[in-house]
């Protein structure tokens, strides 16, 4: 991979065609692609980045090392424009940049894309939802840009990770974390106008495969004249691919060497983790190759015909005293069987176990670290849950042991009492493998621990499993890395869910099981992951339709009049406001917010209606819009002043009743004439109710599946990544809350003209409801899960609840009651098809 400088060609300043960077026949500019100087970046006390030079030329494929905590990443946020450093220089293609112009958006303008150490997706969406979000300016079109961004992942995913596995309609969440890591390379690196591709940690969980895939792939861009920021722990790559490496240490670079004038040993003894460590960590390895001697103690898993959707056949005897690796090309249901071996559930009989069990995940993100603790309550956690349920925390007594294992792996932060979001990726990782060695766990799963980790700590772990054998305990390790398992006493290979080996010490060399490993790769499988499938889901939209169709026979098996058009027409009437402020609730919940007092919002509504647009249209007119900006000023207030949505909300719900009663002190007033006749209006065929629903539930639906709908679900998401690919988060507030305030007042006239009056309280009992509704509908509080369809089948389901209830002769006193044991009874389903999933 590494090139000359003199030839090749660059792409021109209009991008190059879809397959990569124009081939023209330039001759490479020697001014670097990127230049700055002198950069430093504090957080509190922290110097992240301290007085850092760097370059990066045309063609060139610069590499970056050094400890976890050296600056690394920040360094890359900030030449992709994400972090602004407190003071330095920039130049792009030797013409100075101020750094309050360069943004994420002036870096893509550049040609800089980056591809983020922590996955950047939005987990909510599908594969070509997230291709769309990062590269939308390729789309076209308003109504069939879900076709172009189809081809657009699949096109991608080709080019970069040729024969993947990948259904670019898969809900990105239930995808492997491998094919993960793969959607969120080839959506940044396959871009046709992309010069500079800045690569953090970009192989540390993908198989060796894949690995060589994005090798190749790198090749041939830089022979285009695109540039490469590299970085990687794990420093063979780095050599083999690198023309120039950058060593950072404490956040300054403390040298730059040519790739051919250095090695591995060279570049960890100038990474420098821990003062001088390194060096002994290096002296220790001899020492790791020596037999794990069996402990001979009771710990132990014994695993006997476990059969399982994902795993088939499994026999697997371990003991304390052993380290036990499990390998295999990604994928092949090593994790389903940690997970076994952890939480049996179903296969307890299957797997039985002898002695206290931690896990040591490989997904610190998403499984593994509590975001807003610190790092001591992350650290201490898994040993506080083996205790007594109210048991004294003595902070004094675990401090010394949280100190021990903070030094030990060289832990880069403000000390234990600093948040543990506020450290590097491969320091959060340490983290977790310390909880577990707290713990005083007997079995210790480790699922790809040294994911991010430096070569050095890597080393020091390797001896801390030794001697936790040593003492009997049961260490069982997946890793992406076949070289890990020379530390192992046994290693099973397994494929497609099945061990096709258990590979003895002496056997378990890297050839022998990339040799096990590939032995069935040539067999296709027709097994698909787990809730990938693509097209519409189903999952949000079964369930609550089946309950509100459901509910609906049975009235009709009260009263055969219900079946008629006359009573179609009175029974979902009733569900008309409640269908509104639900589809405007599903739009809030959509960005993870929830609003509690939409139900007063559409009362001052109802209010204004009945007296003020009933007394002068075109005041009434301003009056309402004047409801729908006050209503998005709430959201760019909410945004604005980082409050708590919930917070804001109900203290706006006191504003909207305030006003209502200022305006009519007590139920009254009329709705305007046109307003009920309009209303009055009958279309032919169905009930005018049905019409109604079905009408604005298309609209929701639509605007939700938009291009804009999809942008505002991503922000519910990952708001981090919204930004990071440049988005507007205060654009994305402003425009949801306004197209919930309009839903929410379509709803208030509503209930205007089927009332034909106002009162403020009528529609406060509306507000739980909603919520209700939403969550009955599919939709979850948190990540921007939500589905009108289903939402609207909620909506309908509250209100069926309070008529069948009058056919029982049931006091409308326990309505409430009987709608929440269905939102409970719905919860309940939702649980357990996700545990039939797992």
């Amino acid at each position: 991979m590494k090139s000359s400088q003199s030839s090749a060609a660059i792409p021109s300043e209009g991008g190059g065609s879809p397959d990569g960077p124009s081939a023209a026949t330039t001759t490479r500019s020697s001014t670097p692609i990127i230049d700055v100087r002198d950069i430093h970046k504090t957080y509190g006390p922290t110097k992240a980045v301290n007085g850092v030079d760097l370059h990066v030329n045309e063609g060139e494929v610069v590499g970056l090392v050094g400890a976890n905590g050296a600056g690394k990443s920040v360094m890359m946020r900030i030449l992709a424009g994400v972090t602004r450093p407190d003071n330095g220089s920039l130049l792009m293609h030797g013409r100075p940049v101020h750094w309050h112009a360069y943004g994420p958006l002036a870096a893509k303008g550049f040609g800089v894309r980056i591809v983020f150490q922590e996955l950047s997706l939005c987990t909510n969406l599908r594969v070509y939802e997230n291709f769309f979000l990062e590269r939308s300016r390729l789309i076209k079109g308003k109504l069939r840009w879900r076709g172009q961004a189809r081809e657009l992942a699949k096109r991608s995913l080709q080019a970069v990770f040729p024969g993947n596995d990948i259904d670019v309609n898969a809900r990105v969440g239930n995808l492997p974390i491998a094919q993960q890591q793969m959607v969120e390379i080839a959506r940044a690196v396959d871009d046709p106008d992309a010069r500079l591709l800045i690569l953090d940690e970009p192989t540390s969980s993908l198989p060796r495969e894949q690995t060589q895939q994005l090798l190749a792939f790198m090749d041939g861009r830089q022979k285009l004249g695109v540039s490469f920021i590299f970085i990687s722990h794990r420093l063979n790559e780095i050599l083999a691919v690198t023309d120039r490496i950058y060593v950072m240490q404490n956040g300054v670079v403390k040298c730059v060497r040519d790739s051919d004038e250095t090695s591995e040993e060279e570049l960890v003894a100038m990474m420098g983790e821990c003062g001088e460590r390194s060096e002994a960590a290096c002296e220790e390895e001899v020492v790791l190759s020596a037999p794990i001697q069996n402990s001979g103690t009771e710990t132990g898993v014994e695993i006997d015909d476990l059969n399982t959707p994902e795993l088939h056949g499994i026999n697997l005897s371990m003991k304390g005293g052993e380290i036990v690796g499990i390998a295999g090309l990604d994928g092949s249901g090593q994790r389903d069987l940690l997970q076994a071996i952890f939480q049996p559930k179903k296969a307890v009989k299957h797997v039985r176990r002898t002695g206290k069990i931690a896990y040591v995940t490989g997904d610190r993100k998403t499984e593994g670290n509590f975001g807003l603790w610190s790092v001591a309550r992350n650290m201490i956690i898994a040993k506080l849950a083996r205790g007594r349920l109210f048991a004294r925390i003595k902070r004094k007594q675990l401090n010394p042991i949280m100190l021990d294992w903070y030094r030990q792996l060289c832990i880069k932060g403000t000390g234990l009492d600093g948040g543990i979001a506020s450290l590097s990726g491969g320091n959060q990782q340490k983290v977790l493998i310390a909880r577990a060695m707290i713990s005083e766990a007997d079995i210790i799963i480790l699922d790809d621990p040294t994911r991010g980790v430096d070569i050095a700590t890597k080393r020091l772990l390797y001896r801390i499993l030794k001697e936790s054998a040593a003492k009997g305990k049961l260490i069982i390790w997946y890793s992406t890395e076949d070289e890990e398992f020379e530390y192992c006493s046994a290693v099973a290979v397994m494929h497609e869910g099945e061990i096709l080996q258990v590979l003895d010490k002496d056997q378990a060399t890297k050839e022998n099981i990339v040799n096990v490993s590939f032995s069935k790769k040539g067999e296709k499988s027709n097994k698909r992951i787990a809730g990938a499938k693509g097209g519409i889901d189903m999952t949000g939209i079964v369930i609550p339709l089946a309950v509100m169709l459901g509910l609906f026979a049975l009235c009709g098996a009260m009263s055969h009049n219900v079946f008629s058009p006359f009573g179609i027409e009175l029974l979902l009437s009733g569900a008309i406001p409640l269908v509104f402020v639900t589809l405007s609730q599903t739009f809030i919940v959509g960005i993870s917010h929830v609003d509690i007092g939409i139900g007063n919002y559409m009362g001052l509504v109802n209010v204004l209606c009945s007296t003020v647009l009933l007394q002068s249209t075109s005041l009434g007119a301003l009056a309402l819009l004047g409801c729908v900006a006050v209503y998005t000023f709430m959201g760019f207030l909410i945004h604005w002043r980082k409050l708590p949505a919930i917070v804001v909300t109900l203290g706006f719900s006191f504003i909207w009743t305030g006003v209502a009663y200022t305006i009519q002190s007590q139920p009254g007033g009329r709705a305007p004439s046109w307003l009920t006749d309009v209303y009055a209006f009958q279309p032919p065929f169905l009930p005018r109710a049905i019409y109604i629903i079905a009408a604005i539930t298309l609209i929701a639906f639509w605007v939700h599946r938009s291009k804009y709908g999809t942008v505002l679900r991503g922000f519910g998401n990952n708001p981090q990544s919204m930004r990071r690919s440049g988005r507007s988060e205060t654009w994305a507030y402003i425009i949801n809350y306004s197209v919930s305030g309009i839903f929410g007042l379509l709803g208030g006239l509503l209930v205007t003209a089927i009332t034909t009056a106002s009162d403020a309280n009528a529609s406060t009992s509306y507000t739980m409801l909603s919520v209700a509704a939403v969550i009955i509908g599919g939709g979850a509080l948190t990540g921007g899960m939500v589905s009108p369809f289903g939402a609207v089948c909620g909506a309908v389901t509250l209100s069926l609840i309070a008529t069948l209830m009058g056919f029982f002769n049931i006091s409308s006193s326990y309505v409430m009651a009987v709608q929440g044991a269905i939102l409970l009874i719905v919860l309940a389903l939702r649980l357990l098809r996700r545990e039939k999933e797992q």
